[in-house]
């Protein structure tokens, strides 16, 4: 009796652990559930900004052409930021408080592809094509947020001298916790419905659609990278499948056999409680971007 009384009792206190430490919130989610963090950053940055016309948070964030200037300003600040004592930030070195920054617009300046920009050429005459002038060449802008701009500035990283300086110093180098990118890839619009996608006008008044995006952030130190495209682009599982355990109602997607085709529309799953789950995230947490095509790659 004495025993099955105690038995009793240390079921019952590990019940009560085990409730306990289920209500405990994850100290790790970017490591331990990446696909749901990523889901959540990305409603964060595709979230509509009030004021500014058809522009969401990551269109106010800083461009290659807002960053890599000789004295950079945040899209809506008035001055450069305001760093500390001129040195190769490390892991534990704060910037000042910055002046806060009404969001704006920054001019959607969009280029070739890097990884096109910078792939050999063969010899001989090439075609040269335009940016954004073929559904084949789709056009592509970085943009960073104030984290990320601020540490660069302040650290010299936007010039080839300050870059030059950085590693002769042999210091350490790492972006805060909070830094984020975002590489957003964009096709003239053309027949498309303008309700099944983001579509904005361009520095050549142009109009895009944005067909993919990659999310980047700082939340585990070697950073985390989700990539997330339309459901209508031919090919986007092709070469390593579509992951998402999260979002997705059928996880993985295999690649195709024969590569460039079309796959599935990518079904999501039910909204989880207290959550900003991809059924739901992009009305109830932002402006509806690509949620009929997401997938993170995790």
């Amino acid at each position: 009796m004495k025993l099955k009384r105690s038995a009793s009792v240390s079921l019952v206190t590990l019940a009560l652990l085990g409730a306990a430490h289920a209500r405990d919130p994850d100290p790790h989610p970017a490591l331990n559930n990446s696909d749901k963090e990523s889901w959540e950053l990305f409603a964060m940055v595709n979230k509509s900004v009030p004021g500014l016309n058809n522009n969401v948070v990551f269109e106010t964030w800083a461009s290659n052409e807002d960053t890599f200037q000789t004295n950079p300003k945040f899209p809506g600040a008035a001055a450069p930021p305001n760093c500390a004592s001129a040195q190769v930030a490390t892991l534990t070195a704060a910037l000042p408080q910055q002046p806060s920054v009404t969001p704006v617009a920054s001019p959607k300046i969009l280029n070739v592809p890097a990884l096109v920009a910078l792939a050999p050429r063969q010899p001989g005459l090439q075609p040269h094509v335009l940016p954004g002038a073929t559904e084949q060449e789709p056009s592509e802008e970085t943009r960073r947020n104030r984290t990320t701009f601020d540490f660069i500035a302040c650290n010299k990283l936007q010039t080839r001298a300050g870059l030059r300086g950085a590693f002769a110093s042999g210091q350490l180098i790492s972006f805060p916790i909070e830094a984020m990118e975002v590489k957003a890839n964009w096709v003239p619009v053309g027949n498309r419905n303008p309700a099944e996608y983001h579509v904005n006008t361009a520095s050549d008044n142009k109009r895009y659609a944005l067909v993919s995006m990659h999310v980047i952030s700082k939340q585990v130190p070697n950073w985390t990278w989700a990539t997330f495209e339309h459901k209508d682009n031919f090919g986007r599982c092709d070469f390593i499948g579509c992951h998402d355990k999260f979002g997705a109602v059928v996880p993985d997607v295999r690649p195709h056999e024969a590569p460039g085709t079309r796959y599935d529309p990518c079904v999501k799953t039910r909204p989880h409680s207290r959550s900003c789950s991809p059924t739901t995230a992009f009305q109830r947490c932002g402006k509806t971007i690509v949620s009929k095509a997401a997938k993170p790659i995790s």
